[in-house]
């Protein structure tokens, strides 16, 4: 049997709500389902560390040390008798060149890049961010195969200068619910226009707001917002659209409490994402057997058939998004079939398993990434 040990940059090991623990969560445990020997690479005493770290010259020296430690661990963990899968991240990204003139196998994930979440680099000069972005390019064509979380993606890096021989794609996933625990299944009455996620400004809530305004009143259930973030500039929006009093913003939730109000939802909406990634949310949405509208993006489309799996509108359309949502509230047999459709495609290709086959099947086809351990 090969073995496997994921990498994770420590401060993802802090929120358990968050997207990206739930990715390193459900790949371990899709793993897990394969019969792999999986496990989590952690970093108990960096977290305090990197969370201690203030500003100034003392923070700054505080954090370099920390990540030159960071890296130390990755590369001491290492091993010719299993692979390290790192999630890709630019703390993390000294080790690779290091693993690579040791000749250790490993490969690297990428949910983003550099140049696409600008870690820090906002607003710094142009000569400093591609400094940033050609070191990480460098540091990725170290990686044996780099495994990306979309085509969108996957096709930026090798426009960057990777191999194509080298990157695979594996699309995030979802833990598939039983019929018998969806609330639907057993009666349970569906209710609300319902947004899950983060208030962060690529997710363009308002956006939801304003096409939610121009709905009838007369057929339109609550519209319903759940995840964590500042919502005042959203409430006041929704008090100057004249929908406070029919929208609803819950706060963070558990997922148990998540997944029951998901299921229980007249329509699941993502109002606007980045054009690279591979929203968990989608999976869970599709997953939920409930109409589902999303924005028209090509990463989008990698997923899902319009109309068949999703209903899709144009991006930052509001009238567009709105009367997607009329048309789905109206036709109720032609909503609750696209979530049917958008289910039985969750289920079938995008579980927590599924991403974990996909990324297998990458690592294997170089046998000196994920080598079969004598014996097993």
């Amino acid at each position: 049997m090969a073995a496997l040990l994921y990498v994770a940059h420590p401060t993802v090991h802090l929120d358990h709500l968050a997207a990206p623990w739930i990715h390193v969560r459900g790949t371990l445990d899709g793993m897990s389902e394969l019969g792999m020997d999986a496990d989590l690479l952690r970093f108990p005493s960096l977290v305090e560390r990197f969370r201690a770290s203030g500003g100034g010259l003392l923070g700054s020296l505080s954090k370099g040390i920390a990540r030159a430690r960071l890296v130390s661990v990755i590369v001491s963990a290492s091993s010719n008798d299993h692979c390290l899968y790192i999630r890709h991240y630019h703390d993390i990204a000294p080790a690779y060149p290091l693993l690579r003139m040791l000749g250790r196998p490993f490969a690297v994930e990428v949910n983003a890049t550099l140049a696409e979440e600008a870690h820090g680099l906002t607003g710094a000069p142009h000569w400093l961010s591609a400094l940033a972005g050609g070191l990480e390019t460098t540091a990725l064509k170290m990686a044996p195969r780099v495994v990306a979380v979309s085509g969108v993606l996957r096709n930026r890096l090798v426009q960057r200068g990777l191999s194509a021989e080298r990157v695979g794609v594996a699309h995030n996933g979802h833990d598939p619910v039983p019929a018998a625990a969806d609330p639907c299944a057993v009666g349970a009455p569906a209710g609300g226009v319902l947004f899950v996620g983060n208030f962060k400004p690529w997710h363009r809530a308002g956006l939801l707001l304003e096409a939610y305004a121009r709905l009838d009143a007369s057929i339109a259930p609550p519209l319903v917002l759940v995840g964590s973030g500042d919502t005042s500039d959203l409430e006041r929006q929704s008090e100057g659209l004249g929908i406070a009093s029919r929208t609803e913003f819950l706060g963070r939730k558990e997922r148990s409490e998540v997944a029951k109000l998901v299921a229980r939802a007249s329509i699941l909406v993502l109002p606007s994402t980045e054009d690279y990634g591979s929203p968990i949310k989608v999976f869970e949405y599709l997953g939920a057997g409930r109409p589902t509208v999303l924005p028209d993006l090509p990463n989008i489309r990698e997923v899902v058939t319009p109309g068949e799996h999703a209903m899709l509108f144009p991006p930052g359309d509001a009238d567009r998004l709105a009367a997607t949502l009329e048309l789905l509230l109206r036709d109720r047999d032609r909503a609750e079939r696209i979530g049917a459709e958008g289910r039985r495609l969750a289920s079938s290709q995008f579980t927590w398993r599924s991403n974990a086959e996909r990324i297998l099947d990458i690592l294997r086809a170089d046998p000196s990434v994920l080598r079969e351990v004598p014996g097993d």
